[in-house]
């Protein structure tokens, strides 16, 4: 089966040639799209027929018949192969249309990101090179990425930073904890693009019996329920009431209830919280001797008035200062101390006191940021190390440096600096938006000599044809002389250089035509009369028009005219040399009017 279609003359705008390139893609290649390519039949502003009719804003060469790059080779046509550089391409068993090739080194911009991101946030073009007929792939391009916290828009969409938790400004402070019971506001810094650790503030700590809010709950010694409830002791038959208090290192309660030193069944109990004991009806301070001091108890456990630190017995004996940021706390001078220490944290290890080191605990998996523009995707490791995957910048080009951004593609940095195009025909070659460009010498052959580039602002010059005429004038002497045409005069004005014709200042001009040079060199014509060709024997020459009202000087006294055999022309005739004009002599002719010349 054969068809055939024959579409209606008309005129071939660029408009109707494209609809009638479509109606015959997609009608008059029915039969092909069936039985060899079915896909054939693609959107019309991809097909073209030539580079014309390519969209600027697109792909601007025609492809194998489509108007764009491919990334498989179903996007091609006439059964084209999609190859490694993004072109329709002839398969290798020889079939489909052959493709149009690029000149190497030519350059073109390139962007193969999503439709509205180029130019966006990060987003910026590469750059394809062509080489051995094909463009290369877009190199120096960067695509839409991740959002990270950095400020910048990561993912083209025109927005910073969005829905990233914990995100900040780096150097920015902000309040941080809370104002409840004992806890006290601090300071976070914006470090990394993340809020480092609260700074300044009193955290919240485990409860404690001491009529305070220490863990910051909004209640007060919530975690020892009784407290102040009455209380009761009895031992030996001894009973006594009281209340349940704070101990003073707040752990715990204990009640105040002292046995009563008049009932004598109390006898040697406790009658007070420093020791004493009920002795024969009253409340005194036993033998202390062999009495151990505790120092941390809050008592007077020998009886002496004093407790804990208070007591001589305890100078330089361990003691607890109740700071959790020191540690070897001893009794001096009557009081607790320690030594302070600090524990900072950072990025990734958050570190705290315990009373005698620092606890540290790491933040596995968090964003950070290791300050090397050359990784990216910071995290923090299970040892608190700040790491990121490394990218690998291409080699510095001529023009074009590769420099990490901190993303997984490197940015290219344009040079400015001077290069070398490798064209002899260009000098003082300078970078130019990636690209090494020149300033454009023509060397071109002439008769005096062969010129070649050399890569500077001359040429190179091989003389040739010494000594010998180097212009197309028999009225100028110029000669060639080592490669140039050099001036050495003109002829003598009046030397003869053709018929009718003489050389008059250097130049060959017309004797019959010449208006300027009418017969001879200087003889002008008057305005509005020609110079016309004459001829007396042999020789030819040119005379000035004259109208019939003219007058030529004839004795001194007038002019005489006479009317030619053309018989529409009139010449001024003379009869001896006075009728003629200065430094001219009247010519007798034999047989015809005599002239001035």
């Amino acid at each position: 089966m054969t068809f055939v279609f024959t579409p209606p003359q008309q005129t071939h705008t660029p408009a109707r040639r494209k609809a009638r390139h479509t109606v015959l893609w997609c009608f008059g290649w029915l039969f092909v799209s069936l039985l060899l390519i079915p896909s054939a039949c693609v959107r019309p502003e991809l097909q073209c027929i030539d580079d014309t009719e390519c969209p600027k804003s697109a792909f601007p060469r025609c492809v194998g018949g489509m108007c764009r790059e491919c990334r498989t080779s179903s996007d091609c046509i006439f059964g084209n192969g999609c190859d490694a550089w993004g072109y329709c391409s002839l398969r290798k068993d020889g079939g489909g249309v052959p493709d149009i090739k690029c000149i190497d080194g030519e350059k073109k911009t390139c962007y193969e990101g999503p439709s509205g991101t180029q130019g966006i946030g990060t987003c910026r073009a590469g750059v394809r090179t062509c080489a051995s007929g094909r463009f290369g792939p877009c190199l120096g391009q960067i695509l839409p990425q991740a959002e990270t916290c950095d400020t910048k828009d990561n993912n083209c969409n025109g927005l910073k930073d969005e829905n990233i938790d914990n995100c900040c400004e780096n150097g920015k402070t902000r309040a941080c904890g809370e104002d409840t019971g004992e806890c006290q506001k601090g300071t976070q810094t914006c470090a990394g693009g993340t809020w480092g650790q609260c700074t300044g503030g009193v955290e919240k700590k485990k409860e404690l019996c001491n009529d305070k809010d220490d863990d910051c709950d909004g209640q007060i010694d919530e975690d020892f329920p009784g407290k102040n409830d009455a209380c009761s002791k009895e031992q030996n038959g001894c009973k006594v009431s009281g209340i349940f208090h704070c101990l003073k290192d707040g752990s715990k309660l204990f009640c105040d209830a002292q046995f009563s030193c008049a009932d004598r069944n109390c006898d040697g109990l406790a009658c007070d919280a420093n020791g004493k004991l009920c002795q024969g009806g009253r409340c005194t301070c036993p033998n202390n001797s062999g009495v151990e001091v505790n120092c941390t108890d809050g008592k007077d456990n020998d009886c002496d008035g004093k407790k804990d630190c208070e007591d001589e017995d305890c100078r330089n004996q361990p003691c607890n200062d109740g700071e959790l940021c020191t540690k070897d706390d001893v009794c001096t001078g009557g009081v607790c101390k320690g030594q302070t220490f600090t524990c900072k944290s950072d990025a990734c290890t958050q570190r705290k006191c315990d009373g005698s080191a620092c606890i540290e605990i790491v933040q596995k998996n968090k964003a950070c940021d290791d300050n090397n523009d050359c990784t990216y995707d910071d995290v923090c490791d299970d040892t608190g190390a700040c790491k990121g995957k490394t990218v690998t910048c291409k080699p510095e080009e001529a023009c074009i440096k590769y420099k990490c951004n901190g993303t997984n593609t490197c940015a290219p940095e344009f040079k400015t600096s001077t290069c070398d195009d490798q064209d002899d025909c260009t000098h003082t070659d300078v970078c130019s938006n990636g690209i090494c460009k020149g300033t454009k010498i023509e060397c071109k052959d002439d008769t005096c000599g062969t010129r070649k580039c050399n890569g500077t602002a001359t040429c190179t010059v091989t003389p040739r044809n010494e000594g010998q005429s180097c212009v197309n004038n028999p009225c100028d002497t110029s000669v060639c002389r080592s490669g140039a045409c050099v001036g050495t005069g003109s002829v003598a004005d009046g030397t003869s250089c053709g018929t009718g014709m003489g050389c008059c200042g250097g130049k060959c001009v017309d004797y019959t035509s010449d208006k300027a040079n009418c017969g001879g060199c200087g003889i002008k014509c008057s305005s509005g009369n020609n110079c016309h060709k004459h001829t007396f024997g042999t020789v030819v020459t040119g005379l000035c028009d004259c109208l019939a009202t003219a007058t030529c000087k004839a004795n001194g006294q007038g002019y005489t005219c006479w009317k030619s055999t053309l018989g529409r022309v009139y010449r001024c005739h003379c009869h001896e040399n006075s009728d003629c004009g200065p430094g001219q002599t009247c010519i007798d002719q034999t047989g015809y009017h005599n002239y001035c010349k």
